[in-house]
């Protein structure tokens, strides 16, 4: 039943010549009802109601309101609406009766006509459909005419995916018909036999191309295709679907795979190797690998590593790396050196780099080159990264093992050395006293006398080889006190002055406050005057000796113990430098490379042993002809204001009492000889049990114990504190080859009041034992 008309809208005088009546209906309220009144105009003209999608229920009721066709609006309507009107016209003409009168249809027919309009709307229903599907669907599809004749083919329809996906408008694919000019074809390519056979049975077939874009970017597309034949016309009907995020994704997933194999890789390779270079060059090798570069370079201090390119080419890398640098960073441009593009680099050639470092401390780095940048995914730099790290890790173990291994075998040759040491200042001991014995007879020729005193210059010089030794073992006698930095260097620099070459010039730097360490001034001059005279050895032709103190920050030391404030005294010059392989071992004892007969190689081990005995670090750097720099790195000290001494007392000692205990029996009666001299009552014994036995009775007599600290059985300080029972009063200095700073710290509260280093000077040790009386009176 037909909708009355709106009431809003006025009725039209009808129309005698009308065509076709199309009627838009969008945005209607009532479309019905509006198709209803525009069909007053002309009631026997045919009519085509033109709709929305949202308005498809009411399709069936149009075609019952008399409408021929019904059309549902798309965005491709302008392109077909028009072909739809023809067809509607040309049915019209078709069902004309010509100029014969009009006949009511019987009923047959009538219901023939109904069918017909239903179908023809199920038939316009479904072709909309579909036709939204084809304009958007996500992937791309398209039809094509095959020619046979020519083996070619031609596009004949396409949707705007598809337009999208080959970067070219519709008019343009449509113009370059056989699309397959702009393709890329991926895999295996079909013969001619295949094709055809593929079109007789109508075989479905799917492959891979990309796109060859006027953007030039590149897609990759995964098509399926069918051949079909429409009236007679053989067609192709295509579906393609974009897959390049896909292949990135893959690709991507390969490339993490290949950098955490790569990165295992070092992880084995620091776990494996045995040494720095062994480490960088396997390394090197995966992190090329890892990034498909076509060069690397790795370097860790002096050691470098290359993959893909030859030395020079890895030096000039090496100049452009930025050392400021704390992380993995990208060079953007191709200009390495010069303005010059290295062989085989292109538009897109990129460098990586980073730094090779472990807890700040940087070691070294690494560099790569990459062809084709895109090929490098976003995780390149965390790469780049991880590797700087791991191998800076590797690097540092490297060290820690390589300075653990040294301070053994120093630590090893150190008591070695104070082992010896001790018997040989015993032998020492006796020779001096024996000749200061011999020096005492009055009948002794003035050519006798100097040949004692030759002897004692000679002994003394081998006393000094014991005590360098002595302290390169942490075996000397320190007498620690507040020690101005600044002076120091002043006084070192004023013997190098007065002595050294004029071709040597030396310059001094300090802060203008004052710097204080707590140590031994003139233990710890000796170790500068021995680093300034390998400095002067090292100039021969002349050149700069530079001594600078400062303060030091903790990011500036190479140890990972440094707590609290701490000074650095650095001696620098400008000489022929210290070869590589040299380099670990210039502490170590008797190690010289100087010619024989002009160093016995105890300078730095002496060096080594001071700074040590002050809870300091020693460490140096030098490259071959530019030098070399020692670091001597103290901890700081703020001295308190000195109090001022009491005068020492003048009064007589009278008849004094020693009691000197020695196993070494030439040595024992040499010291009794001398003492006796001095005006000293001597008692002796040859070890502690004699001691306690023979004057265990009689110690209320003894003024002052002098005892060797290495003995048989009972050692010094223990006999010391077994006397020390029976007599709390008593007072003792002990004697010994290598006094340790534990046994010197050992008993000073409990009597023991002096430690004194074999050889000794009959005058050091009257002065001393004067002094201790004196004191006690």
């Amino acid at each position: 039943m037909n909708a009355p008309p709106e009431k809003s809208e006025r009725v039209e005088e009808p129309f005698d010549q009308v065509a076709l009546l199309l009627v838009d209906l969008r945005g209607a309220i009532e479309p019905v009802a509006r198709f209803h009144q525009a069909r007053l105009c002309s009631p026997d003209a045919p009519s085509l109601a033109l709709v929305e999608l949202e308005q498809e229920a009411v399709i069936e009721a149009l075609f019952a309101a008399g409408a021929t066709d019904c059309i549902v609006a798309t965005p491709g309507l302008n392109r077909w609406l028009p072909h739809r009107i023809r067809l509607l016209l040309q049915m019209q003409r078709d069902s004309s009766p010509g100029k014969a009168e009009t006949r009511e249809p019987d009923e047959a027919l009538q219901e023939e006509n109904e069918e017909r309009r239903r179908i023809q709307s199920a038939l316009q229903v479904s072709e909309e459909k579909l036709r939204l599907i084809f304009e958007h669907a996500f992937d791309g599809i398209s039809i094509y005419e095959e020619l046979p004749e020519s083996g070619s083919r031609r596009l004949l329809e396409c949707n705007d995916r598809y337009c999208e996906m080959a970067g070219r408008s519709r008019e343009e694919l449509l113009t370059i018909g056989n699309t397959s000019l702009v393709h890329r074809k991926i895999g295996r390519i079909f013969t001619r036999s295949e094709n055809l056979f593929i079109r007789q049975h109508k075989i479905p077939y799917r492959g891979f191309f990309s796109w060859i874009r006027p953007d030039g970017k590149e897609n990759v597309i995964e098509y399926s295709a069918a051949p079909i034949d429409v009236d007679d016309r053989p067609l192709t009907i295509g579906i393609d679907r974009d897959i390049t995020d896909q292949i990135h994704a893959q690709e991507s997933a390969m490339r993490r795979a290949d950098h955490m194999e790569a990165i295992n890789a070092v992880i084995g390779a620091a776990a494996s190797a045995v040494d720095v270079r062994t480490l960088i060059e396997s390394a090197v090798r995966e992190l090329a690998r890892g990034l498909i570069a076509d060069g690397a370079v790795m370097w860790v201090k002096d050691q470098i590593a290359a993959a893909g390119i030859d030395a020079e080419e890895a030096r000039r890398w090496m100049a452009r790396f930025d050392q400021t640098q704390t992380d993995a960073y990208l060079i953007e441009d191709n200009k390495i050196e010069d303005n010059k593009a290295p062989e085989g680099s292109s538009e897109n050639t990129r460098w990586l780099a980073a730094p090779i470092v472990h807890e700040g401390r940087l070691f070294g780095g690494l560099m790569v080159r990459g062809a084709d940048v895109d090929a490098w995914p976003g995780d390149a730099l965390a790469l780049a990264r991880a590797v700087g790290r791991e191998v800076g890790a590797a690097v540092e173990r490297f060290t820690l093992f390589e300075q653990t291994l040294q301070q053994g075998r120093i630590a090893a040759v150190g008591r070695l050395a104070a082992g010896v040491a001790h018997d040989f200042n015993n032998i020492l001991a006796v020779v001096l006293l024996q000749t200061q014995l011999l020096e005492l007879e009055p009948a002794l020729s003035e050519k006798s006398r100097l040949r004692l005193r030759t002897i004692a210059e000679r002994a003394q010089y081998a006393a000094s080889l014991v005590r360098q030794i002595l302290d390169f073992s942490l075996n000397s006698v320190l007498s620690k006190e507040s020690v101005d930095l600044s002076l120091l260097i002043d006084e070192v620099a004023d013997l190098a002055r007065r002595t050294f070459p004029e071709t040597i010039q030396v310059v001094v730097e300090h802060p203008p406050q004052r710097l204080y360490t707590y140590g031994d001034f003139t233990m710890l001059k000796q170790a500068l005057i021995n680093l300034a005279l390998n400095a002067r050895d090292a100039m021969s032709d002349g050149g700069t000796l530079s001594l600078r103190v400062e303060r030091l920050e903790e990011t500036g030391s190479s140890r990972t113990n440094l707590h609290g404030e701490w000074l650095r005294v650095t001696v620098l010059d400008t000489g022929v430098g210290i070869a590589a392989e040299a380099l670990p071992h210039i502490f170590e004892p008797f190690f010289t490379t100087k010619e024989v007969g002009k160093g016995v190689g105890l300078g730095l081990a002496q060096v080594y042993g001071i700074v040590k005995q002050h809870g300091g670090e020693v460490s140096a750097a030098s490259q071959p002809g530019q030098g070399a720099a020692f670091f001597i790195d103290l901890p700081a000290f703020h001295p308190e204001p000195e109090a001022r001494l009491p005068e020492p007392s003048t009064d007589p000692l009278g008849r004094v009492h020693l009691l000197y205990v020695e196993d070494e029996s030439l040595l024992r009666e040499v010291f009794c000889d001398l003492l006796g001299l001095y005006g000293y009552e001597v008692w002796s014994a040859a070890d502690g049990e004699e001691a306690l036995t023979r004057y265990g009775e009689r110690l209320a007599e003894i003024d002052l114990m002098i005892t060797d600290l290495a003995m048989p059985g009972m050692n010094g300080v223990e006999l010391h504190q077994q006397l020390r029972k029976r007599l709390p009063t008593l007072r003792t200095i002990v004697l010994s080859g290598y006094p340790a700073e534990h046994q010197l710290s050992h008993g000073a509260d409990e009597g023991i009041v002096a430690w004194l280093q074999k050889p000794i000077s009959m005058a050091i040790l009257t002065a001393q034992i004067e002094e201790i009386l004196k004191s006690v009176a």
